[in-house]
């Protein structure tokens, strides 16, 4: 008895169903951390290009001051757009 196959219609159709359940989890999950991966990506690529420019520059006093002024409208855009720092 404890080889014979169970046979249920309602069965089977509870275990389909659940197993797409899950399958469509886990890809809803995979695909979030490809989304977040490419984020990280961008990130890490334009990191790498401005050690590049520090690291080539024969002087950093210019890409220093370039950096502030940024980093100054940055903080800028932000007070005038009414959000908190």
């Amino acid at each position: 008895m404890a080889d014979l196959p169970i046979e249920s219609g309602m069965l089977t159709d509870a275990l389909d169903t659940a197993q797409k359940k899950v399958e469509a989890y886990f890809f809803d999950i995979r695909k979030q951390l490809w989304e977040y991966d490419q984020v990280l990506n961008t990130q890490r690529d334009r990191i790498y290009s401005e050690r590049r420019k520090a690291l080539v520059a024969p002087q950093l006093n210019g890409l220093l001051l370039e950096y502030s002024e940024q980093t100054m409208n940055d903080i800028l855009a932000v007070r005038r757009s009414g959000e908190r720092v």
